[in-house]
């Protein structure tokens, strides 16, 4: 991979544009539309569409120090063109002081709430070039810092690869209509059944249900299938044997990382009706129904239950859906209240999971197989009895309801014994 193939727009800010003229050539040769600016020009805009890189001098002003540098002249750049909903992007620094990168990471960090923020800063020395005439070699050695940058690399490695990815998607589903004539009917059709087996709801029961993000959603499975298919030729070795924990003395740092990390791939919080029933349905229990009602659940927990009809019965017209009753929890922060969660609630029976971001905290969830009920769809509908509050997506409800049948199947076996006093008191 080269970054040339990963860029659309690039922008350039320095007070010397001349130095930088052969730079704004190269990009544009390469099919790369460019935005040079001079400091004083760059602080009268303000940019509305992503670019994916930056090219910044840190001696704007060599009459200043670097340190000033960064805090009187880039950072309220930053500021000034960068708005928060900006989109990822690099940021490369021009500097012959490259211990001075340090102060660059630590002071445009403190900017976080101001600006979208790099992804990654590296930098380079833009004398090389200039001695050289021409920045031929430029590219080929954003390459290498990029090669020895993880952060980096898969930044714009990945970008490309889910470019190429969408262009395939889109194309391999838009040829089962090349009829321009017919085109629009046949295509709203295909995904219409495409969204309706992403979804699993039968046709009849849609009622006012929104089908139009499962679509989308239909769409992202068949992106990650050609995804997997581009990437897998990557040949780059990303990881050590052996990767070093940086929040191993920090619980509470983990806990909240791969909490948002865990949402993010488990639970669904958008895409949610009401008047839907679907399995994979969580419901906060606001009425009080003592089939659903764990005993041993922390007295600080809320009460719910996922909606665990197996998909074959639910396209069937199930009668009632079956609810498994649970429990959501904040999470704690301290390694031996988290042991004791997990000792606590462990067992064939139950079915954690943790860390989960809900509701701008990091939870605690257990289900217990033992406490089920059937409730019609008229209940589950009104909010006042059980609030929809999330969905688990496709694979942990998967795993859920596999581990929930295999519990519910366990056949055991009743022995008949003499009574015996060792026995009885055993």
């Amino acid at each position: 991979m080269s970054v040339l193939d990963c860029l659309d727009r690039v922008v350039i800010i320095d007070d010397s544009p001349e130095e930088v003229e052969s730079l704004k050539q190269l990009l544009v040769n390469n099919d790369i539309s460019v935005d040079c600016y001079t400091p004083d020009v760059a602080r009268s805009i303000s940019l509305k569409k992503n670019r994916q890189l930056f090219f910044i001098d840190l001696s704007m002003d060599d009459s200043k120090s670097i340190k000033d540098n960064i805090s009187a002249i880039i950072r309220p750049l930053l500021k000034k063109i960068i708005p928060m909903d900006f989109g990822t992007y690099g940021l490369i620094m021009w500097t012959r002081h490259f211990e001075c990168l340090e102060e660059v990471k630590n002071k445009i960090q403190l900017d976080k709430d101001k600006y979208q923020l790099p992804l990654f800063i590296l930098g380079l020395d833009k004398s090389k070039y200039l001695k050289e005439g021409n920045f031929n070699k430029l590219f080929t050695d954003i390459d290498e810092l990029i090669e020895n940058n993880n952060a980096a690399y898969f930044f714009f490695n990945w970008r490309q690869s889910v470019h190429s990815g969408v262009d395939r998607t889109i194309f391999d589903i838009y040829k089962l209509a090349p009829n321009y004539i017919t085109q629009e009917i046949e295509l709203s059709y295909l995904m219409y059944k495409m969204a309706l087996n992403y979804t699993g709801i039968p046709e009849e029961q849609l009622g006012g249900y929104n089908l139009s993000l499962d679509t989308y959603k239909s769409f992202d499975e068949l992106l990650y299938s050609d995804l997997i298919a581009q990437q897998k030729s990557d040949s780059k070795k990303l990881f050590k044997e052996n990767m070093d924990n940086p929040w191993q003395e920090n619980i509470e740092n983990s806990v909240k990382k791969y909490s948002i990390l865990n949402s993010k791939f488990l639970i669904d919080e958008i895409n949610l009706e009401q008047n839907i029933v679907v399995p994979g349905n969580i419901y906060k229990i606001v009425e009080d129904n003592h089939l659903l009602k764990i005993n041993g659940a922390p007295k600080t927990s809320e009460r719910i239950a996922i909606e665990l009809t197996p998909p074959c019965d639910f396209s069937h017209k199930k009668v009632v859906s079956r609810l498994v009753a649970g429990f959501i929890v904040e999470c704690p922060m301290k390694e031996d209240k988290i042991q004791k969660y997990i000792r606590s609630f462990k067992g064939d029976n139950k079915y954690t999971v943790w860390p989960i971001h809900f509701n701008e905290k990091d939870r605690f969830i257990c289900f217990d197989f033992r406490y089920t009920d059937g409730i019609d769809d008229i209940a589950l509908k009104d909010s006042s009895r059980y609030k929809l509050i999330f969905r688990v997506k496709h694979r942990l409800f998967a795993d859920i309801l596999q581990k929930f049948s295999s519990h519910a199947a366990r056949l055991g076996l009743a022995i008949i014994q003499p009574e015996i006093e060792e026995i009885r008191t055993r």
